[in-house]
C-alpha cells in the first residue's frame, strides 16, 4: 500500500491523480496518455498489494485482479485495449486513447473500490466509449497460448484462466485427457500443491472444441523462468527420470575429473578444427594447457599423459568428420556455427549447442550437432544415452522456437571417442519432447520449493527443511545406482551430521539465494518495471530505452569474431539513444534487431562482454570464435542487452554447503557460539605516514588468531594505508602466503595500486586472478593468464605459483574456481569491501584459512538484493540468537555486531580518522551515521589544513546569486519546484538545467585559477538513470563535455570521491521519498551516507523542500545546509 494511506482514502488518492493527470496544464496529449498508463499500472499494484504475489508481467496483475472483482467482460476488454495501444501510442491515435484512458481509469477504480467518482471528476469522463466491444472470434488450433490460470475446477479436470489474446473471458483449460495431455497430469499436482494459483502457463499444441473448451497437449509452467538444457537432460537416467540430482547438483562441489578434461579437450579441437580444418595435433596439443591451467596442475604428470594420449584419439576422429564426414551428412563446414545460444520463452527453456548448421538460401534446412567425448552409457536404439537424446529433443524446440515451426531440423550426438559411427542421427519424437517438458517444469516445482523455505510462518523451520532436504537420502531412491547414489551419499552424509542451528542456517540461506535467483530470472512487475532476465521478451523497446538498458541500431565496423580474441567493434549510430546503462566488464547478449520481432527469441544470441564503450563505439568479446561471420553480414542493425550469469548463484549454493562440511570448530566460530580467541602479540616495523591510532590497530588486527574486523568509514584509508602495511608485514616478517579479495574489480585495482606502493619488488611476490578486460592496464601484467601464456607444462605452472606468496582477485572468481586453494596452502586471507558480500558467499570460504581479516563499513551500502525486506527476515529465534535478524545483512555486519554484544572487544575496531571530506561536511554524517565517533587527521599530518581551511573556492567579493551561494558554505541547499511535465517522475529538468549551470560556474571559478575541469574535481549523483540522461544532455546544451564529470547513480558512486558533489535528488512526489533511502536495521540511511561522504570540498544539495521536507532525515540535512544548528 502506498506508505500512509488506508483502503478508504486510496480511491480518492487515484481520483485526484486521475484530475491532475487530465486537467494539468504543462501536459502535452502524449504526455496526458502516459500518465493514464502508469496510474492504470499503480492502480492495479496497489489492488494486489495485500497478497504479496509476484507478477512478471502487468497483464498477469490485471487478469488476476480482474478475476478476483470479478469485473465486467466489456470494461476487462476497454482496460487491456488500453493497456496494449498506450505504450505504441500515434499522434492520430491519442485523443482516442486519452479519452479510453480516462473511462477505463473511472470505471476501473469505481468497480475496484465501489466508490464513485468526485463531480469534478465525473465531469472529465466520457459518456461512452470511443468504439465498440468486439468478441474476438476463437481459432480452432493454436501452437502457443499464454494465459495466467487462476483457478481449479477440479470436479470437472480443468483450469480456469485468462489469456492476453481475450483477457475478458475466462477460459476452461482441460487436462488429464486420456491420450492427449494425461502426461502432464504430475504438472497440475505440482501447481495445486506447490506453485499455487494464480500461476503463468504457456499452453502449446492447443486444440479449441465446439465447446469453447481448450485442450493443449503440453503446459509449460512459469515460462519465464528458463532452465537450461543440459539441467532438464542429465535428468533422464537409464533407470528413469530424477529431478532430484538437478538439487543436488547445486550443492555439491564441482570435481575435475580426466574425463572432463578431455571433454574440454575435445570441444577444443572441434572448435579449433571447424575454424583451421588442416591444425594438426602436434599444434593443436600445447595449446590446450591454456583452457584451463590451474585444473591441469591438479594431475598428476602421468595423468596429464594419458588425457593427452586419449585426446589424440578425439583428435582424429573430429579431423575425419570435419575434413569428411559432415559433408557426407549434407552438413557443410562454411555454412556452420560454433556454440550459438538461444533463449525460448515458448518452452521455458535456454541453451547452448556445440554446431549449428544453416545453409544460405536454404534457412529451413537446419543440423543440430552436439559433441560427447565419453561413451554412451546402455543407449537406446539410436545409439544414444537417455540423457544426450532428451538434450537434442529439447534443442529441437529451441531452435524451432527461434527459427519456426517450419524449419526442418537433424539432430546428431557426435561421439568423438567412439571407434565406429561417430556421428548418430536422433530423430525428434513428440513424446519424449513432451515428457521432457514436462520434467522442465518438476525442476520449476522444486525451484519453487527452494525459495519457500523460511517463508512459511506457520510450519517450524527444520520441518521445512526436512520436507526438502530430508528426501535427498539413498533410502529414497534404492534403485539409484553409480554416480547418482554416490551423490545423495554424500549430500546425506553432511546435511545428517549438522545440528539443528547448523541446519536452520543452512534451510535459511538456500530459501534465500533461491529467491534472489528466481527474481534475477524473472523479476517482478511494478512501477519500476523490473523484470530480472526475462526483460528481455517482456519489456518493449521503448520501456528498455526508458530504463537505458538497450543500446540499438548498433552497425558493425569491425569484425574480429575469428581471431583468438573474438572482437566486434559497433559503430553507434544516428538512432542509439545516448545513453545506457552498461559498462566495461559488463556481460550482455547480442543479437540481429529484426522489426516486427522480439529479437532475443527470434534469432541466435551471442553471449559477450563488453570491453570497452563509449559515446561512439561499443566494443564486446564474444564467449566463442566464430569463424562464420555470414550472420553479421546479414543484419545491417544489432541491439546489446543485459544478460544473467547462472553461474554466480551457484557459487554461493555451493559455499554455504562447503561451510555444512567444514570443522566443527569452524562452523562455531561463523556462528558466533565460540569466541575467537585470544591474540598473540606481534612487533611492528616501521609504519610511516600511519596516524598513532591506526598503528594501534594494525598491530591488533595482526596479532588476531581467528579473525578481526576492521570498521573502517569513508576516507580513513582502510584499502590505502590499513591494507598496505598489512601486507607489508605479512610478506617480511613472516612466510605466510596471503590471499586478498574484494567484491568487485575496481576495488581488487586499488588493493593491487596499495600493495604496489610497497616497493617494486611487489609485482614479483603477487599474481592477480581475473580478466585482462575486467583489470586496469596498469595490473594486466600481473595476471595470472598474462604470465602462464608461455608455459607449456605442468612443472612450470607449479613453479610459478610456489614462487609468488601473494594471490589478489574477487572473491567470486575463487568461489566459482576453488582450483587455486587445491594447490596453495593460505595462511592469511584479507577481504575488502566486506560489507557489501554476502554471508552465504563467504562462510564456505572462510574455513580454508588460519585466520581472516574483514575490512568494511556497514553503515554504506550493503550487498544488492532485490526481494524485500520481509522475504529475508529472518523468523526463527534460535538464529536471531546468533545476530541473524535478517538474510540480507553482511557476515561482516553480524560478526562486528556480535562481537561489540559480546564484548569480544580483541577481535574489531574501528578507524576514527579520515582525510577525506572537510570538516564541515563531515560533521553530518558523523553526527547522524557514524555516532560522533568520526574525526578529521590529527595535528602533523599535512591534509588536516586543507580539512580545517575556511576558503576553498576564490570567488570575486563582487558575485552575486548562485556564485556568491557557492562560496559561502560547504554544504548548500538550493530548492527547485517539482517537474510537471512527465508523469515519469524520475527527470526533474529543473535540477539538470540547475546542474549545467552549476558545473558552467565551477569551471569558470576553475579557470580563473589557472586550472582544469579535471575528472576528479566535481561529480553528480542522482537517484534515477532517467535523470543521469537528462543531466548529460543539459550540460551539451551548455558545450560542456559530460564525459569530464562522473554522472552517477549512488550504487556506482560507492568508493569514489570528488572535489565537489552535485546531488540531484529530483523529489517530484512524496512516494518517491522511500526509493531515496536504503535504511539499516539501525535506520541509518545508507545511500545518503554515500552521497554526502563521496565530497571532500563541496556539497550542493538540489531537490524540492516541501517533499523533502516531509522525511526527517532530508529535513535535518537541509536545516544543517542552511545554517541551523544540527539536532543531535
Amino acid at each position: 500500500m502506498i506508505r500512509g494511506m488506508t483502503n478508504n482514502a486510496l480511491p480518492q488518492l487515484f481520483y485526484r491523480e486521475l484530475e491532475k493527470a487530465l486537467t494539468g496544464t504543462a501536459m502535452e496529449p502524449a504526455v496526458r496518455v502516459e500518465a493514464l498508463y502508469r496510474l492504470l499500472n499503480l492502480l492495479f499494484v496497489e489492488a494486489t498489494r495485500k497478497e504479496n504475489l509476484h507478477f512478471t508481467t502487468l497483464f498477469a496483475r490485471i487478469a488476476y485482479t480482474c478475476h478476483k472483482y470479478q469485473l465486467e467482460k466489456r470494461l476487462q476488454y476497454y482496460i487491456h485495449q488500453f493497456r496494449k495501444r498506450a505504450p505504441q501510442a500515434s499522434p492520430e491515435d491519442l485523443e482516442d486513447l486519452l479519452s479510453l484512458g480516462t473511462k477505463v481509469m473511472a470505471d476501473t477504480i469505481q468497480a475496484i473500490f465501489a466508490e464513485e467518482p468526485p463531480a469534478a471528476v465525473q465531469q472529465l469522463i466520457p459518456a461512452d466509449w470511443t468504439f465498440p466491444f468486439v468478441a474476438v472470434e476463437v481459432k480452432q488450433y493454436l501452437p502457443k497460448l499464454r494465459v495466467l490460470a487462476l483457478e481449479e475446477d477440479r470436479p470437472n479436470c480443468q483450469l480456469l484462466a485468462r489469456s492476453e489474446n481475450q483477457p475478458e473471458v475466462v477460459i476452461p483449460i482441460a487436462y488429464n485427457i486420456a491420450d492427449h495431455n494425461e502426461n502432464f497430469n504430475p504438472t497440475i499436482d505440482l501447481i495445486r500443491a506447490v506453485m499455487g494459483f494464480p500461476v503463468l502457463l504457456n499452453l502449446i499444441d492447443v486444440e479449441i472444441g465446439a465447446d469453447g473448451v481448450y485442450r493443449p497437449r503440453a503446459f509449460v509452467v512459469e515460462p519465464d523462468f528458463l532452465v537450461e538444457v543440459t539441467a532438464v537432460s542429465e535428468c533422464f537416467q537409464v533407470q528413469g527420470t530424477d529431478p532430484w540430482g538437478y538439487l543436488l547438483k547445486k550443492f555439491l562441489p564441482f570435481e575435475s575429473t580426466a574425463p572432463l578434461m578431455i571433454g574440454h579437450i575435445a570441444n577444443f579441437f572441434l572448435d579449433e578444427l571447424m575454424t583451421e580444418p588442416e591444425s594438426t595435433f602436434q599444434q593443436l596439443a600445447p595449446r590446450t594447457f591454456q583452457l584451463n591451467p590451474l585444473t591441469f596442475c591438479l594431475f598428476s604428470d602421468r595423468q596429464i599423459r594419458e588425457i593427452l594420449q586419449k585426446s589424440q584419439k578425439h583428435y582424429l576422429h573430429l579431423k575425419r568428420m570435419v575434413m569428411q564426414d559432415f559433408a557426407e551428412e549434407g552438413i557443410h563446414r562454411e555454412d556452420c556455427y560454433l556454440e550459438p545460444s538461444f533463449y525460448s520463452e515458448t518452452y521455458g527453456l535456454q541453451g547452448r549447442l556445440d554446431l549449428l548448421y544453416r545453409p544460405v538460401g536454404e534457412e529451413s534446412k537446419t543440423a543440430i550437432v552436439e559433441l560427447k567425448s565419453g561413451k554412451p552409457f546402455m543407449p537406446n536404439v539410436y545409439g544414444l544415452s537417455a540423457s544426450h537424446f532428451t538434450q537434442t529433443l529439447l534443442y529441437d524446440l529451441l531452435v524451432h522456437s527461434a527459427f519456426g515451426r517450419k524449419t526442418k531440423v537433424a539432430n546428431y550426438i557426435l561421439y568423438s571417442g567412439q571407434d565406429d559411427r561417430q556421428l548418430r542421427f536422433a530423430p525428434t519424437i513428440k513424446a519424449q519432447q513432451y515428457e521432457a517438458m514436462q520434467l522442465r517444469n518438476q525442476l520449476v516445482a522444486l525451484e519453487r520449493l527452494l525459495s519457500q523455505l523460511g517463508q512459511q510462518e506457520d510450519k517450524d523451520l527444520l520441518d521445512q527443511g526436512q520436507r526438502l532436504f530430508g528426501r535427498l537420502s539413498p533410502v529414497h531412491f534404492p534403485n539409484m545406482r553409480g554416480f547418482a547414489r554416490r551423490n545423495l551419499e554424500q549430500f546425506e552424509a553432511v546435511y545428517r551430521r549438522l545440528s539443528e542451528l547448523e541446519k536452520c542456517y543452512f534451510i535459511s540461506f538456500a530459501g534465500f539465494i533461491a529467491r534472489e535467483q528466481a527474481l534475477a530470472k524473472t523479476g517482478a512487475s511494478d512501477q519500476e518495471g523490473i523484470n530480472g532476465l526475462a526483460a528481455l521478451w517482456l519489456n518493449s523497446p521503448e520501456e528498455k530505452l526508458e530504463n537505458f538498458d538497450l543500446i540499438e541500431y548498433l552497425e558493425l565496423e569491425e569484425n574480429r569474431s575469428g581471431e583468438e580474441e573474438p572482437i566486434l567493434i559497433f559503430q553507434r549510430t544516428e538512432r542509439t539513444h545516448r545513453l545506457a546503462n552498461f559498462r566495461q566488464g559488463d556481460i550482455a547478449v547480442l543479437y540481429p534487431r529484426q522489426e516486427d520481432q522480439i529479437g532475443v527469441l527470434a534469432s541466435q544470441i551471442f553471449k559477450c562482454s563488453i570491453i570497452d564503450i563509449d559515446q561512439k563505439q561499443v566494443v564486446i568479446r564474444l564467449r566463442s570464435r566464430q569463424f562464420n561471420d555470414r550472420i553479421f553480414a546479414d543484419f545491417t542493425y544489432w541491439n546489446l542487452e543485459h544478460d544473467l550469469l547462472d553461474s554466480s548463484f551457484t557459487g554461493i549454493y555451493r559455499s554455504l554447503f562447503a561451510f555444512c562440511g567444514h570443522a566443527a570448530s569452524k562452523k562455531q566460530l561463523l556462528l558466533t557460539t565460540r569466541p575467537p580467541d585470544q591474540p598473540q602479540a606481534v612487533t611492528l616495523g616501521p609504519t610511516p605516514g600511519m596516524t598513532p591510532d591506526q598503528r594501534e590497530i594494525l598491530g591488533k588486527a595482526l596479532s588476531a588468531r581467528d579473525y578481526f574486523l576492521l570498521w573502517g568509514p569513508p576516507g580513513t584509508g582502510k584499502t590505502s594505508v590499513m591494507l598496505r602495511y598489512m601486507v607489508d608485514h605479512l610478506l617480511h616478517r613472516t612466510e605466510e602466503n596471503i590471499l586478498l579479495l574484494a567484491y568487485t574489480n575496481r576495488a581488487v585495482d586499488e588493493i593491487c595500486e596499495s600493495i604496489e606502493r610497497i616497493g617494486p619488488e611487489l609485482r614479483d611476490q603477487y599474481l592477480r586472478i581475473g580478466s585482462r578486460y575486467s583489470t586496469a592496464p596498469a595490473f594486466r601484467d600481473q595476471l595470472l593468464r598474462s604470465k602462464t601464456q608461455k608455459i607449456k607444462s605442468r612443472k612450470a605452472l607449479r613453479e610459478l605459483i610456489d614462487g609468488h606468496r601473494i594471490f589478489v582477485s574477487t572473491v567470486s572468481s575463487i568461489v566459482g574456481k576453488p582450483e587455486l586453494l587445491q594447490l596453495k596452502s593460505f595462511q592469511t586471507v584479507i577481504i575488502d569491501e566486506a560489507s557489501q558480500i554476502l554471508e552465504p558467499m563467504l562462510v564456505g570460504l572462510l574455513p580454508n584459512f588460519e585466520r581472516f581479516i574483514l575490512i568494511g563499513d556497514h553503515k554504506q551500502l550493503p550487498a544488492v538484493v532485490t526481494q524485500d525486506t520481509g522475504s529475508s527476515a529472518v523468523r526463527d529465534e534460535g538464529l536471531q540468537q546468533i545476530g541473524l535478524n535478517n538474510l540480507r545483512n553482511s557476515l561482516f555486519e553480524r560478526l562486528f555486531k556480535r562481537c561489540k554484544a559480546e564484548q569480544w572487544d580483541w577481535a574489531y575496531a574501528q578507524l576514527r580518522h579520515q582525510g577525506r571530506m572537510h570538516q564541515h561536511i563531515m560533521e553530518f554524517p558523523n553526527r547522524h551515521f557514524y555516532e560522533k565517533t568520526l574525526q578529521i587527521l590529527p595535528e602533523g599530518i599535512p591534509v588536516r589544513e586543507r580539512q580545517l581551511q575556511t576558503g576553498f573556492l576564490h570567488i570575486p567579493p563582487d558575485a552575486d546569486g548562485l556564485l556568491s551561494r557557492l562560496g559561502s558554505r560547504r554544504m548548500i541547499f538550493i530548492p527547485t519546484p517539482v517537474d510537471e511535465s512527465t508523469p515519469l517522475q524520475k527527470t526533474n529538468q529543473h535540477e539538470a538545467e540547475l546542474v549545467g549551470k552549476l558545473v558552467s560556474l565551477l569551471g569558470e571559478v576553475f579557470a580563473s585559477e589557472g586550472k582544469e575541469l579535471e575528472k576528479d574535481r566535481i561529480g553528480v549523483i542522482t537517484p534515477y538513470r532517467a535523470q543521469i540522461a537528462q543531466i548529460r544532455y543539459a550540460l551539451e546544451a551548455r558545450g560542456l563535455n559530460p564525459d569530464l564529470i562522473t554522472i552517477d547513480t549512488v550504487e556506482r558512486y560507492q568508493g569514489g570521491a570528488r572535489d565537489i558533489i552535485l546531488l540531484s535528488l529530483c523529489t517530484n512526489s512524496s512516494r518517491q521519498l522511500e526509493l531515496l533511502s536504503t535504511l539499516s536495521d539501525e535506520g541509518v540511511d545508507r545511500k545518503l551516507n554515500v552521497a554526502l561522504t563521496r565530497a571532500r570540498e563541496q556539497i550542493v544539495v538540489l531537490g524540492n523542500r516541501e517533499l523533502l521536507s516531509r522525511h526527517e532525515v532530508y529535513r535535518k540535512l537541509l536545516d544543517y545546509c542552511e545554517g541551523e544548528s544540527v539536532p543531535s
